[in-house]
């Protein structure tokens, strides 16, 4: 009996969807939220949660309202493919943009701020469906 050659790959057989494969998962809620001391210090976490869309277009979630005071916000997301990701007010201003976003600290200059009686909306925007898995810090 004929010994047998082991397997090799054939050098141009690297397919999307191996690549696919070979991506690490995206981090869970829990391993964003350890984050917190070196992008959110001295911050309360008010939301988490994952986004999984069917269709291409935008998706937003509040993040924080701003009932009693004036609120500083930082949010952390992993996404997979990128997104185009940002923070917005009330009226709808851009408060903190990430173009395209794996892993991405929005406010990455520091917590974005608004006046009592607004709220911060996290919005998502991909040109085919993604998964998307987000923390948010507030102070005070």
């Amino acid at each position: 009996m004929r010994a047998r050659r082991p397997y090799r790959q054939h050098p141009k057989a690297s397919l999307p969807w191996t690549q696919e494969l070979a991506r690490p998962a995206l981090e869970s809620l829990d391993a964003l939220a350890a984050r917190a001391p070196s992008v959110a210090a001295g911050m309360r976490e008010v939301t988490r949660g994952e986004i999984v869309p069917s269709d291409a277009g935008v998706v937003a979630r509040e993040v924080v309202r701003a009932d009693e005071q004036d609120v500083c916000v930082r949010v952390t997301l992993v996404a997979r493919p990128a997104v185009h990701a940002w923070l917005t007010d009330t009226r709808g201003d851009v408060l903190a943009d990430a173009k395209s976003a794996e892993d991405a600290s929005l406010g990455t200059r520091g917590p974005v701020c608004v006046r009592k009686g607004s709220r911060v909306s996290l919005n998502i925007e991909a040109s085919g469906a993604f998964v998307a898995r987000f923390v948010g810090w507030a102070s005070p």
